[in-house]
């Protein structure tokens, strides 16, 4: 049996008392508030234990300093028996104790912290939180060093949009809706707007901004908000807020120009009425001058709410009465500033840098923004510049593709003009642009030697990788006559990085020594030479049959790192135990009896690998062909066969078998080998497996605890330590198989349950 090699598989691991924590989305939870307390739904805090809690162990419920607790909510066991008793604090205190009252909590159990209510909180009609406010922290005393935490309650901040009012002025002249002349140089009032902070309405399904500490956010004096009216604004020459219903102290900075089917207007105060002015050029305002207008609102300067629309859909304002505004109404007519004169900016610079082998052309783009609504159009004297996008309104971005063909090594310089006109005035900007040519790109080729040795005649042709580089590099690769038929090259041209396969065959040749170089040239760049040697020896390498030490199955020739693997020989003898070595290199463990021969694969290996025996130093044989693949997993069995009882220690440290069967739901140690290389070293000494490893008992997943290396024993014996799940049958022989990056074991070997 080739456990009887080892002396340390059945030790099981140690485990570190912890309680882990997971919880329910508490976004999509349901909170009530009632007569200044927060009701918290149950099961929003769930822990799972991963040790065994005894009786009189305590847990600690604690609220952040400012909360209370306005009853005792209950704690109860969701996967067991197991009763709590309120030890301390509770009812009007910031954290309460619990004692478990009687039968253990287990492994896997799941304790849940009822429906408890929380005074000095506001409750949320919000689904999508920004922000938390009230983390609630479970700890089991004297256990758990890293308690759970969890954003308890969360809001989205914003504002409330509101109009105060919508006013319609006519032209008494004609008796219509229009401004009197072409242009006009009168103004009227035509909306009222207000923004103001959220507040506690659930009715109206909004609520306070709660920050990160439970308290309430403000919407200060320095925040502002962008407001966007759509609706049919025919005629217009200009709109701006006003803090005055006569429209001759408009706000600062809160003006906009007006299109046919919106105006947008920036830095409009919250908390403040702003009247919307605007000013005509002859045309009807509306045709249905009791329609009606909606209105968008996001965001403008902002820090205490989120960018986006923050109004729940668009607000819906209509037109209502008439204000006159000439000597026909009795009132005085208005004094209109005119518009600020054209101003155009780039808010960038255009960089562009080439390699010329790797590509001659280079595309870029400038923001271009203006004062007011207008079209833009771009030019350029520079050769080497071509717009690819030169027109467009503001804001609008230019677009260029330089072209460096004929231009040496070097830094250009160039500029593309942008040019708009309103009401006849003209202004045309220049963004400077910026080419650099640099030198050519190195030709690289990787590995820089190719080198291959095999026995005669069992080698068989093998492939290499050659990685080309920079990228973008047309290249081609060429070979010397003398290696013509033992080695091919493909392809031999293409643009970097396409690979290069060399395939080297020893099977075209006779023993001895074979060399040529790998020519990799570009135009105008110093070409790569790679050397390939290849030797083919005169010993004929046979290798016995070769198996997983834990299945007793093969491949013969495919190794894998860190695997545990048998040799059966029937006509090796050696006085002294052999040495055992991988491409010249002695393995870290073998055993040897008469017939047989164990080694640990390095986790190092590559492909192709030789296989070396020696026996007095002397060697006895040497395989060229082993090949290495990433994982060829096992478990041991106590038949040594790979099939039946596995090598399985229980939660107990005894040996599992029909006759000392496992607990369901308690924990299992399993050993296999062949299942690939291992991280680092954590703090406790213990390497993980960098394969991902699952599990199944009776076809049903298992929780893999630790998947690692065992301690005590050589890195090819690998330890799985299982929860066994609680619903999988009883039986002397479930089936337990262990998979790695996809890859399974035996599906023969058993475990015992009750």
């Amino acid at each position: 049996m080739i456990l009887a090699f080892f002396s340390c598989i059945a030790v099981p691991a140690a485990f570190a008392g912890t309680i882990s924590g997971r919880l329910a989305d508490y976004n999509v939870a349901a909170v009530a508030n009632a007569s200044g307390a927060l009701t918290v739904p149950g099961a929003t805090v769930i822990y799972t234990a991963t040790t065994t809690i005894t009786i009189g162990a305590s847990f600690i419920v604690t609220l952040p300093t400012g909360f209370s607790f306005a009853s005792n909510p209950t704690l109860f066991n969701g996967s067991g028996p197991s009763t709590f008793t309120v030890a301390s604090g509770g009812s009007g205190n910031a954290s309460i104790t619990y004692t478990v009252a009687n039968a253990d909590v287990q492994i896997a159990d799941n304790l849940i912290l009822g429906t408890f209510s929380v005074t000095g909180a506001t409750a949320l009609a919000t689904l999508a939180p920004q922000a938390s406010a009230l983390p609630v922290t479970m700890q089991a005393v004297g256990t758990d060093v890293a308690p759970l935490s969890f954003p308890a309650f969360a809001s989205a901040p914003g504002v409330y949009v509101q109009t105060v009012g919508a006013v319609q002025f006519t032209d008494p002249l004609v008796q219509g809706r229009q401004f009197k002349a072409s242009p006009d140089s009168f103004t009227a009032v035509w909306a009222v707007i207000l923004v103001s902070a959220q507040t506690t309405d659930l009715a109206r399904g909004s609520a306070p901004v709660l920050g990160a500490n439970g308290l309430n956010n403000t919407i200060s004096g320095g925040d502002s908000y962008t407001a966007t009216f759509f609706s049919k604004f025919r005629g217009y020459g200009q709109a701006f807020g006003s803090s005055t219903s006569n429209c001759l102290n408009p706000t600062p900075s809160s003006q906009g120009y007006v299109t046919n089917t919106s105006i947008s207007m920036t830095n409009f105060p919250v908390n403040t009425p702003v009247f919307i002015c605007v000013t005509g050029s002859g045309s009807p305002l509306e045709s249905q001058p009791n329609g009606h207008t909606d209105v968008l609102v996001s965001p403008g300067t902002s820090t205490d709410f989120v960018a986006g629309n923050v109004a729940s859909g668009n607000v819906t304002i209509g037109f209502s009465g008439a204000v006159c505004y000439d000597i026909y109404c009795n009132a005085n007519p208005y004094v209109v500033s005119p518009p600020p004169p054209l101003q155009i900016f780039s808010l960038s610079s255009m960089v562009l840098s080439v390699v010329p082998n790797q590509s001659l052309v280079a595309t870029g783009t400038a923001t271009v923004v203006a004062n007011q609504s207008a079209e833009w159009t771009a030019t350029t004297a520079t050769a080497w510049l071509l717009l690819t996008q030169a027109t467009g309104p503001f804001p609008g971005v230019v677009a260029a593709t330089a072209n460096a063909a004929g231009l040496a090594a070097g830094s250009y310089t160039g500029s593309i003009s942008v040019t708009s006109t309103v009401a006849g005035y003209t202004q045309q900007i220049s963004i400077p642009v910026t080419l650099t040519v640099n030198s050519p790109a190195a030709l690289t080729a990787n590995p820089t030697a190719i080198s291959m040795a095999s026995s005669y005649p069992a080698g068989s042709a093998t492939g290499f990788t050659l990685q080309t580089g920079a990228p973008g590099l047309a290249f081609t690769a060429s070979t010397s006559a003398s290696s013509a038929g033992w080695m091919t090259v493909s392809p031999a041209s293409g643009i970097a990085p396409t690979p290069i396969t060399v395939t080297l065959d020893p099977s075209k040749a006779i023993p001895g020594t074979y060399t040529d170089s790998i020519v990799v040239s570009s135009p105008g760049v110093a070409s790569v030479s790679v050397p390939v040697k290849m030797a083919v020896s005169g010993i004929i390498a046979t290798l016995p049959q070769q198996v997983n030490a834990a299945t007793q199955a093969g491949p013969d020739h495919t190794v894998a790192p860190n695997e545990l693997v048998m040799l059966y020989l029937t006509d090796f003898t050696c006085a002294t135990a052999p040495v055992v070595s991988i491409n010249g290199t002695a393995v870290s463990w073998s055993s040897y009896a008469p017939g047989q021969l164990n080694y640990a694969v390095p986790a190092n290996i590559t492909t192709p690998a030789a296989l070396t025996v020696a026996c007095n130093g002397t060697t006895a044989w040497t395989f060229n062909g082993l090949t290495a693949a990433a994982v060829v997993p096992g478990i041991f069995t106590l038949t040594g066969n790979g099939k039946g009882q596995a090598d399985v220690v229980n939660g107990d440290g005894t040996l599992n078998g029909s006759t000392n069967p496992a607990t369901r739901g308690s924990w299992l140690s399993v050993y296999g080998t062949g299942f690939g290389t291992f991280n680092a070293a954590g703090a406790n000494g213990l390497r993980t497996l960098a394969g991902t490893v699952t599990a199944t008992i009776g076809g049903t997943e298992a929780q893999v605890l630790y998947a690692g290396s065992a301690p005590g024993e050589p890195d090819a014996v690998q330890q799985f330590n299982l929860q066994i799940p609680a619903s999988v049958p009883a039986g002397t022989a479930v089936p337990i198989v262990l998979t790695v990056n996809g890859t399974p074991t035996q599906t023969t070997a058993t475990v015992s349950l009750k």
